[in-house]
């Protein structure tokens, strides 16, 4: 199992990038939003999904993570240099925990539920998981629990949540100007 760390893009193209993080705790929603704006790159990046090539990083891109606590996913919504939205990507998770200091840690449980803005929705990972299960980086509870969440997902995703979800917010940690030292959550 991979543990990852939110505001990090390991990307060698990326030449310019800075990071905004704000913890949200109200009833709608509970958790960590970060944005990573992506002002240069060396070269583009793209992902293949069947027959399409899908632009997922150039200058001005922008990379919102969005992690409610106590749930097991994170979601990455990717916009380009205008704002619109290219896709979403649900990451199943084990678990998350904060550290205090604005940042999350969190168990990457390898499949992924990828959603495109027509609609179209692809399972990620699914090799990979396969490889983990065999090779007991994983065991077979986080094998079912990854499978469990992404059906979950996949049935109750819609597009125009995912918008409201994204936009604001994007919205909210755009107009949030405190010191990033002294943002505060409780998890």
């Amino acid at each position: 199992m991979r543990r990852n760390f939110e505001q990090k893009l390991n990307y060698s193209q990326i030449k310019d990038v800075d990071f905004r993080v704000s913890c949200i705790n109200t009833e709608e929603f509970n958790g960590y939003v970060h944005l990573a704006s992506i002002h240069k790159v060396s070269e583009a990046i793209f992902r293949s999904v069947d027959d399409k090539r899908i632009k997922i990083m150039d200058n001005e891109y922008k990379w919102l993570q969005i992690t409610p606590l106590n749930a097991n996913y994170n979601l990455i919504t990717i916009l380009d240099d205008e704002d619109q939205i290219l896709q979403w990507e649900f990451h199943i998770i084990e678990n998350n925990e904060a550290d205090g200091k604005m940042s999350l840690m969190f168990e990457d449980l390898i499949l992924s539920l990828l959603v495109l803005p027509n609609g179209i929705k692809k399972i990620l990972g699914e090799e990979e998981i396969k490889k983990a299960l065999y090779n007991n980086d994983i065991n077979l509870c986080q094998y079912d629990k990854a499978y469990r969440e992404i059906k979950i997902l996949d049935q109750i995703v819609s597009i125009e949540k995912l918008i409201t979800l994204s936009r604001g917010m994007l919205n909210n940690i755009l107009g949030d100007c405190k010191p990033k030292n002294k943002l505060r959550c409780e998890a």
